[in-house]
């Protein structure tokens, strides 16, 4: 990845400038929904494979083996709404998010444990580590698809989304109901409704696109100036 000219100390003795706390704020939206709960019971006697479950798996199975994804995701929780330009590839995370009218890009990558945070309006951009395991990821239809358990899941009708063909799959439990609508040809979700205590959240995966992402997708604008900012660099 091309980061280039980095500089310390930028920040030593000065508080957070404001596009790394939306940076930072951003990022914890983009990692965060309920409709992604899909904690099953595995106490008892295990998963019952029905013919409507294998025809779940069948469809998941699909999405093995995909190496570059790039979507623009949707979240519309009951009260408010967030938007978000993802991509996604190995290691390399990049999300584009548009707040007050200005265009923040954050680019994640976990082989490097480093988080860049780069603001157009101001030309500037910082990196910081993420420090130890995992910063929380961006909503993303193969984690969907990874962790729901095919049992579950009763399935519906066949419809469309955004022109692609999609099956219907509901899940109840407890009083929550989630449904999903499932691209065929890929086997990824393109539509959750999460609906918990009569409230809402509709998660939706537009304009995706399935394949190897160039690698030039997570570089910065050539001459724009990266500074780190470390957790020892902190004012005490």
């Amino acid at each position: 990845m091309k980061w280039k000219e980095r500089k310390t100390g930028w920040l030593r003795h000065r508080g957070l400038t404001a596009f790394v706390l939306v940076g930072l704020l951003g990022l914890v939206l983009v990692g965060y929904n309920p409709a992604r709960d899909y904690r099953s019971d595995s106490t008892g006697s295990g998963m019952h494979i029905t013919a409507e479950s294998s025809e779940l798996k069948e469809l998941l199975n699909r999405s093995a083996g995909i190496e570059g994804l790039s979507y623009r995701a949707v979240t519309n929780y009951p009260m408010w709404s967030h938007e978000t330009r993802v991509w996604m590839q190995g290691d390399m995370v990049k999300t584009e998010t548009v707040v007050d009218g200005e265009t923040l890009i954050l680019v994640i990558d976990n082989a490097r444990g480093e988080l860049l945070s780069y603001d157009a309006a101001q030309n500037a951009a910082t990196v910081m580590s993420l420090g130890e395991g995992h910063v929380s990821m961006p909503e993303s239809p193969l984690e969907y698809v990874r962790e729901l358990d095919p049992a579950e899941w009763v399935p519906g009708e066949t419809t469309f989304f955004d022109g692609l063909r999609c099956r219907r799959f509901t899940r109840e439990d407890l009083g929550e109901e989630t449904v999903m609508f499932i691209w065929e040809e890929y086997g990824l979700p393109l539509r959750v409704e999460s609906t918990v205590d009569g409230r809402t959240t509709v998660v939706e995966f537009r304009e995706m696109e399935v394949g190897r992402l160039s690698q030039d997708v997570f570089d910065l604008p050539a001459g724009v100036q990266v500074m780190d900012f470390w957790e020892d660099e902190l004012p005490e």
